[in-house]
């Protein structure tokens, strides 16, 4: 998967702990893409996309579920 790097459509924000990747929880896995790690009211694994937004594009959606699957196993 390619590296998202910083780019204007896909953005951060320094106020959203999301973005910010606080570890409030255990982690499961991390990439330049993703991050999965515990819900804090289920505990179960949830995947972040790493940029502030709700529609990621398609290879980003992909890369997440698979990633998932493999957290999941």
């Amino acid at each position: 998967m390619p590296d998202a790097g910083e780019r204007p459509d896909f953005p951060r924000l320094d106020r959203c702990d999301l973005c910010k990747a606080a570890r409030l929880t255990p982690w499961h896995h991390e990439d330049d893409v993703c991050w999965i790690a515990e819900c804090e009211i289920c505990a179960v694994p949830m995947v972040v996309w790493r940029f502030h937004g709700t529609e990621p594009p398609a290879e980003s959606i992909s890369h997440m579920r698979e990633r998932l699957r493999e957290v999941a196993r």
